[in-house]
């Protein structure tokens, strides 16, 4: 058995189990983290198996989610004589401990991290996110799902790469970008809006702009990118933008497609990976696509990346084009920390526990 971060079902008591049980409040809801003993499911095992030690692991805005849906399941079911409890977390770096026979790619004791690629990985098979449970110590893996971690990259930086920088470098190849384009990425402080910058400054001769409502805090960004300005929702809203964007960048289209769709050049790209999902949220959807259709401009969805993406972008990390930014590093003495600074907290890049 080895211990585990897990989230735990919030209705049992301290004085149920010999645990430390760490409380933590994410926008509203309780939630119970511990460290906590595991098996490994070795009949899951086969010849086309690869199994992992996680070393470290971070979280996505995705993983909120999550973690609100197990807390629902818990309140709506009953469990009784077992010990429910989830792991979490969605980028990883392990070492490989076992191997199928059939596994060619790897042997034990590389480095990985997950090969998220969308919609299939490079064999083929049904792609998507290697693991919603990344902290889950020992796990067994389909080779095509995951990948060497490259010789120069430090473990806090390979448990922090995949999602963000697949996802970034797809939303950047889709967006066509040219010479002379004005590109606006939203949300710059998120952690896909941060990896589009990355990929962003390796492109000549265009004007990037970012859209926060922390720009009291920009000048962590400012170290790094050449911003042309720094625009806030208030200033969309009072008028105070002349400028006509060729690319938007957006990872929480639903914040900002309202207001944002009247900024749109002719011919111009609004990419989005995903949702904040803000309850009763109003869409002015006449004016969204009435604004869409006279400027021609395309909107394209986006969803993790191909295999090429990650390709790319851990090319252009091997190249020094490419920085992971880490804000911070906890182990299980600090597991309160990492939780408010993953889930609560403002940070400028991933969020990292490592055993």
């Amino acid at each position: 058995m080895y211990k585990n971060l897990v989230a735990l079902d919030p209705s049992l008591k301290k004085n149920e189990m010999d645990l430390p049980l760490i409380e933590a409040n994410i926008d509203g809801n309780v939630y119970i983290f511990s460290m906590v003993d595991a098996f490994f499911e070795e009949e899951r095992f086969d010849d086309y198996s690869v199994v992992v030690e996680i070393h470290a692991f971070s979280c996505n805005y995705r993983d909120k989610g999550i973690l609100k849906n197990f807390l629902l399941n818990c309140s709506t079911q009953q469990y009784k004589d077992s010990l429910l409890y989830m792991g979490f977390g969605s980028d990883f770096v392990g070492e490989v401990i076992k191997v199928g026979a059939k596994v060619h790619k790897f042997r034990i004791g590389d480095k990985v991290m997950p090969d998220h690629s969308y919609p299939s990985k490079y064999d083929g098979k049904l792609g998507g996110i290697t693991s919603n449970y990344a902290s889950i110590r020992y796990q067994i893996f389909k080779e095509s799902s995951l990948i060497k971690v490259p010789k120069n990259m430090t473990e806090y930086e390979a448990a922090a790469f995949s999602l963000s920088a697949s996802t970034a470098y797809s939303m950047v190849r889709k967006a066509e970008i040219k010479k002379g384009d004005k590109v606006l990425v939203a949300s710059p402080f998120s952690n896909t809006s941060l990896a589009c910058l990355e990929i962003l400054k390796n492109e000549k001769d265009i004007s990037i702009f970012t859209l926060t409502t922390h720009s009291e805090c920009h000048e962590e960004i400012d170290k790094y990118f050449n911003i042309a300005c720094v625009f806030t929702p208030k200033d969309f809203s009072e008028h105070k933008v002349s400028i006509k964007f060729d690319v938007i960048l957006d990872p929480f289209i639903d914040i900002h497609i309202n207001y944002l769709q009247a900024y749109l050049n002719f011919s111009s790209r609004y990419i989005s990976c995903g949702f904040c999902y803000i309850p009763n949220m109003h869409f002015d959807i006449y004016n969204i696509f009435t604004n869409m259709i006279l400027t021609n401009t395309s909107v394209i969805a986006n969803c993790i990346g191909l295999p090429e993406d990650l390709a790319s972008s851990i090319y252009l990390y091997n190249q020094g084009k490419y920085k992971v930014h880490i804000d911070s590093v906890y182990d299980e003495k600090h597991i309160t920390s990492f939780i408010e600074k993953s889930f609560t907290q403002k940070h400028f890049g991933k969020v990292v526990f490592h055993y």
